[in-house]
């Protein structure tokens, strides 16, 4: 089920399988990444949390997120805040230390 669209971004959530699964697309539809389950759901909002912190301190725009070595993309601030508005995060989520969740893998660059 699509649960958020903006033209840039689609965020689809499958919950099927007992546990919460989500697909991020461009809005073109060509590139798609997956967060399956609550532990990468987390670690991906709280990476996007500390960029959005960077982010304004810095006063930039752009980012290049990079998941160990494996995986990267380009956001803008305008992405970041999207992604973070959209994503579901109950309560307990919200309150789970950034330790709790390695997010020391993920590299953020300003460009």
């Amino acid at each position: 089920m699509i649960i958020a669209d903006n033209g840039t971004w689609r965020i689809r959530m499958r919950t099927d399988r007992g546990s919460e699964d989500y697909a991020i697309t461009t809005g073109e539809g060509r590139f798609t990444f997956y967060l399956h389950g609550k532990a990468e759901k987390i670690a991906f909002i709280k990476a996007l949390e500390a960029t959005k912190k960077q982010a304004e301190k810095d006063k930039s725009d752009v980012f290049f997120m990079a998941f160990g070595g494996y995986f990267g993309i380009w956001l803008t601030l305008t992405d970041i805040e999207f992604l973070l508005a959209n994503l579901p995060v109950s309560e307990a989520e919200k309150q789970i230390s950034t330790e709790a969740y390695r997010i020391d893998v993920s590299r953020t660059t300003k460009h």
